[in-house]
């Protein structure tokens, strides 16, 4: 049976993947600049973010290989940088900066909230077309909610900025990024359509990762491993 929680995160998933459809049929997707370019991304940013076990990315890279015959011009995301994003701190940009004290703040402020938290329960299935690519559904436990409000709460009072592009609601990843319109937009529908309801597994998240990376998880510039309930 599915949760409150569950139903709006798969309300959420659902409506993005209406617009990500609407987008394709009316060939509005404009893709990332950087893909196109073939040049390695200089934006960085501050995020926390899980990682996931080995079955899981096995499965999602089993996935992918459907979609890269549908759209092989797609830009798909290698196992070693697919993740979820807990919180967009300081969103990514080309002139970024934060030093050595800045991160330790943060991480300080951060592993106190998530000490006292339990871990994280996490169902991935599904998948999703978005105005941006093809997403995999994160569905998670209600605790995750509860860390976000007070990460945000706590940095405030910390006077650290969170800069999120959004407010972070959701537990998807991204697989797939559109680098430009796909030439053959209905093939793309029928792939993801074939795989909409799979199910990639189930884990438990004793821990996040607060680092400095790129837009797309390939390089990592800083990183500190955060214990999820260690205090609890």
């Amino acid at each position: 049976m599915m949760t409150k929680l569950d139903q709006q995160l798969a309300a959420l998933y659902q409506s993005i993947d209406e617009r990500g459809r609407q987008q394709l049929n009316a060939q509005q997707i404009t893709g990332d600049p950087i893909l196109a370019i073939h040049e390695p991304d200089q934006r960085r940013g501050l995020t926390l973010l899980v990682t996931l076990p080995a079955h899981v990315k096995r499965n999602i890279q089993f996935c992918l290989t459907s979609l890269r015959s549908a759209a092989p011009n797609m830009y798909y995301y290698p196992s070693t940088d697919l993740h979820i994003t807990i919180l967009d701190l300081l969103r990514a940009q080309k002139d970024f900066q934060l030093s050595p004290a800045q991160f330790s703040q943060y991480q300080r402020v951060i592993s106190q909230v998530i000490a006292q938290a339990r871990p994280v329960q996490w169902t991935i299935k599904n998948v999703y077309l978005s105005p941006v690519g093809v997403l995999v559904g994160g569905f998670y436990s209600p605790v995750l909610t509860t860390i976000r409000d007070q990460i945000r709460r706590q940095c405030q009072q910390q006077g650290l900025p969170v800069m999120e592009r959004y407010r972070t609601v959701s537990g998807h990843m991204t697989v797939a990024r559109f680098i430009k319109q796909p030439t053959n937009p209905q093939k793309l529908l029928k792939a993801v359509d074939q795989l909409a309801q799979l199910k990639f597994g189930t884990f438990t998240s004793y821990q996040f990762s607060l680092v400095v990376h790129d837009w797309y998880n390939q390089r990592i510039d800083q990183a500190a491993p955060l214990p999820i309930g260690q205090g609890a």
